[in-house]
């Protein structure tokens, strides 16, 4: 079913990661009983947050907070509330539950447990494109969708399928050996190629079919990013970005590039700009054209490890966590890092364009946001 309203937007620092206490969401203080969810609304007196001093109310939070709080049950985002922040939208509700979304100007293209669907973002009926698959991870194209599938034990299974199939079979583009220390195969698609990695060896493949190569067989990515002349990835021992080219002999020998503030772990490439996210719950971002710059945004959250899931999409990344089993969506670029909407229903998979982010939850809702 789909449903159209407002979403809720942006503000504050990165924060919201895996922090173990803080504020009560709504921003209040001790007398109003605790945290209760912020619509983006200005709500009657006693139902936001105590009245100050001057006998005014707080200010609403600049972002959508909802009913999720350490633990507590998620409800839907309210489709009758008007504009919220940042035109946090519901797109849809009644979807099965997803491990990964893409999006593209006409379609969101999702992937279950054991299958991948495709759903008009002006609103229809979820299409089924393949069925009888195990996705694990997506990337697409302007012309097909890959995925890394784990329907065969011990292998690391590379899968397309075009945008436009219905019912389709899927092709093999490669299968090799996965890893032994249990740890998920890192996966993307960039340059014409999909790179993927098991253990300390990483793989590329060409999106047409082709042979499998090696790439490089030194260190274990932690995450990987492609451009059409070089991959950068994460790595754990010594807490660095690393660059390999891939345009000459391979394997290649990868080149440190930036130390990390903390382990580093997902990464993209946008804009010539990468971002990465650390074990802090923190999200640094490097322009490539000047890599001994940089910045770093910090987060609340404590303890670690803290790692968020990040995309590329608006004007630099999105990214989602789950702080208490509660979702929450975020953006960064040069300027900031900062929640877009928290206390959601956790999160099944993010995806962005130029202009908005989209997600799915564990309640079946398709969410898009303007970053």
């Amino acid at each position: 079913m789909i449903r159209g309203a407002g979403f809720v937007g942006l503000g504050l620092l990165v924060g919201v990661g895996c922090s173990s206490g803080g504020a009560a969401p709504d921003g209040g203080g001790g007398g109003d009983g605790g945290p209760q969810s912020d619509l983006g609304i200005d709500l009657p007196v006693g139902q936001d947050g105590p009245v100050d001093s001057t006998g005014f109310e707080p200010a609403p939070l600049p972002y959508f907070y909802g009913t999720c709080s350490f633990g507590g049950a998620a409800s839907l985002v309210p489709t009758d509330r008007g504009q919220l922040p940042y035109g946090l939208t519901v797109l849809a509700t009644g979807l099965p539950r997803t491990v990964a979304l893409e999006v593209d100007a006409t379609n969101a293209y999702f992937a279950t447990s054991s299958a991948l669907m495709r759903l008009p973002l002006a609103g229809g009926t979820p299409e089924m494109m393949v069925a009888g698959v195990a996705p694990v991870v997506t990337a697409i194209d302007d012309q097909n969708i890959y995925w890394l599938d784990s329907g065969v034990a011990g292998r690391i299974t590379i899968m397309k399928a075009p945008l436009t199939a219905t019912g389709a079979q899927p092709t093999m583009l490669a299968s090799q050996p996965a890893g032994t220390n249990g740890r998920a195969s890192q996966f993307t698609v960039g340059g014409g190629f999909v790179y993927f990695s098991a253990d300390n060896t990483i793989w590329r493949v060409p999106t047409e079919a082709g042979t499998v190569q090696t790439v490089s067989t030194t260190m274990e990515p932690r995450g990987i990013a492609a451009a059409t002349d070089a991959i950068y990835f994460t790595e754990f021992s010594g807490e660095t970005i690393q660059k390999l080219s891939v345009t000459g002999t391979l394997p290649g020998t990868p080149a440190f590039l930036k130390l990390a503030y903390a382990v580093p772990n997902a990464i993209v490439l946008t804009g010539g700009d990468l971002y990465w996210d650390d074990w802090f719950g923190g999200m640094e971002y490097l322009p490539l054209a000047a890599p001994t710059t940089g910045h770093r945004y910090g987060s609340d959250c404590s303890g670690g490890p803290c790692e968020s899931r990040l995309r590329a999409g608006g004007p630099g990344a999105i990214w989602a966590s789950e702080p208490n089993d509660c979702g929450s969506i975020g953006r960064v670029n040069h300027d900031l890092s900062e929640l877009m909407a928290g206390g959601l229903a956790s999160i099944g998979g993010i995806a962005g364009t130029s202009t908005q982010a989209y997600a799915t939850t564990s309640l079946g809702e398709l969410l898009r946001l303007d970053p």
